[in-house]
């Protein structure tokens, strides 16, 4: 186990966050050269409601946003190609003819404070991380009792792991594992990295193998960076994907966490996750006690703008649960319009989510 760790710590000691800042600017300011700095404004018309939409061409939330926003698909119109300088003079007018300004735009482009009812800004991934620098039973209950209570099924199952570097495990992983796996998880939306990139990764970490009645039945991919263990991939053999009802997805998981704070580690991040507090994969990963962190390789901010008197689009952006930023802070956006206002439930249950995943509190617009 020596020996892996010191080949697990190899890597450059200059500080990862400067590189990834200045290598993202680079990259941001390329994008806008590359753009002639222009954007797209598209009108989104739904049944109840209709936003703006100003992207520029190298961000890619459309379709997710309009997932988001829109009960059902609105109908698209191109308005216009703008130049940047030009976004903060065509907000005002935009507002007043839509419910809602929605910007989709590299993090380069500032939207200028200006009289609105509100606007917030999200980053559209943030990084979820549990801190793992005590002992594990401190690891452990700062977890919720949710989560205690899947770890304790998933070993009383009997799952075991051990942790290897060998490239035999590396090709079961890959082909026996990982790729069956995210194929029948997301079907045609399946977007499946090269064995080369697996690869990549593996030399920078190792695999968490968990077996289960003696047979290799599911591993994690990870990596180190500093004093961070990445989980990069997941994946459960083919064949054997009812493994996770028995929580074998809860035994991964726990055992990254285990074996990263048994070999003197700070963090185990469970990488990237939208920033909404009501996504799925945010509320599963926020019962392991994490918090949140801005993704630093990702370029995209999306801002929101609009003027109250609006309840009904108000609502609906409230049931999202988006997460902004400002200054490194983040808290939880609800906008306080007509007839909106969030029940008592609403905030105790928003609270409660508040909480356990470490954010700064809630906003009120």
């Amino acid at each position: 186990m020596e020996n892996q760790l010191r080949k697990v710590r190899l890597g450059d000691n200059e500080p990862l966050s400067t590189r990834l800042r200045i290598m993202n600017w680079m990259k941001d300011f390329g994008w806008l050269l590359m753009s002639f700095g222009r954007v797209n404004i598209k009108l989104l018309r739904g049944k109840d409601w209709k936003v703006y939409f100003i992207q520029d061409d190298f961000t890619h939330s459309e379709e997710e946003l309009i997932e988001v926003l829109f009960p059902d698909r609105p109908r698209i119109e191109f308005i216009d190609r703008i130049n940047v300088w030009h976004i903060n003079k065509r907000i005002p007018k935009m507002m007043d003819e839509s419910d809602l300004v929605l910007c989709d735009l590299n993090h380069l482009i500032r939207i200028k404070p200006m009289e609105t009812s509100f606007h917030f800004r999200v980053p559209p991934w943030v990084l979820m991380e549990v801190e793992i620098d005590k002992p594990i039973d401190d690891v452990l209950s700062a977890m919720t009792r949710m989560r205690r209570r899947d770890i304790r099924h998933a070993v009383r199952v009997g799952f075991t792991y051990r942790f290897s570097q060998d490239p035999a495990d590396l090709e079961l992983f890959y082909h026996k594992m990982y790729v069956p796996y995210i194929s029948n998880r997301f079907g045609e939306r399946a977007i499946i990295a090269s064995f080369e990139a697996k690869r990549a990764m593996f030399v920078e970490g190792g695999l968490i193998m968990v077996d289960y009645q003696g047979q290799p039945m599911a591993g994690l991919l990870g990596y180190v960076t500093g004093d961070s263990f990445i989980i990069g991939s997941i994946g459960i053999r083919e064949g054997h994907f009812n493994l996770a009802q028995k929580g074998i997805m809860i035994a991964l998981n726990w055992y990254a966490i285990e074996w990263a704070n048994s070999q003197g580690y700070r963090y185990v991040n469970f990488g990237m996750t939208r920033s909404r507090v009501n996504d799925g994969i945010f509320e599963a990963k926020r019962h392991w006690g994490t918090h949140i962190q801005r993704h630093l390789l990702d370029h995209t901010y999306w801002h929101f703008l609009g003027r109250k008197g609006r309840p009904v689009i108000a609502r609906y952006l409230n049931q999202a649960g988006f997460i902004s930023e400002t200054d490194g802070t983040f808290k939880v956006v609800f906008i306080d319009d007509k007839d909106i206002s969030p029940s008592a439930e609403e905030l105790t249950r928003v609270t409660e989510i508040v909480k356990s995943a470490d954010v700064a509190g809630i906003t009120f617009l």
